[in-house]
């Protein structure tokens, strides 16, 4: 079984992409499953993985420094991937697509009066 794997933080930290000395952090207080503690600590995958997966959160509620500033990097970069690969569009350009009406009222289109959106290009 998979999760029964024994790997190592450098294994682990190439596997999830996460710097060496936070997963090791991470892991600290975890049991070890291998190796001889000192130079070499080896864990299960599936349990490092579930302690690497959730927030490093302090008693408050609180995130430490590093891993806030750790996390909000991965935002960063997740939303520049999402922007980059079309999943994530622009306000401006989204506006540009789908004009939003700046409010509704009574617009007279001919003859007729009706209730309408009014949009940007009709307040020039």
């Amino acid at each position: 079984m998979l999760s029964k794997t024994l790997v190592n933080v450098t294994q682990l930290s190439d596997l999830v992409g996460m710097n060496r000395n936070m997963v090791a952090r991470r892991l600290r207080e975890t049991e070890m499953d291998g190796g001889n503690g000192e130079n070499l600590k080896q864990y299960e995958l599936g349990k490092a993985l579930r302690v690497l997966i959730m927030p490093s959160v302090q008693e408050n509620g609180e995130m430490t420094p590093q891993d806030r500033k750790a996390w909000y990097q991965s935002e960063n970069e997740r939303l520049k991937f999402e922007k980059e690969e079309r999943e994530l569009i622009p306000t401006d350009e989204v506006a540009r697509e789908y004009p939003v009406p700046l409010c509704y009222g009574k617009r007279r289109i001919g003859g007729a009066i009706i209730s309408a959106g009014i949009y940007v290009e009709d307040q020039q």
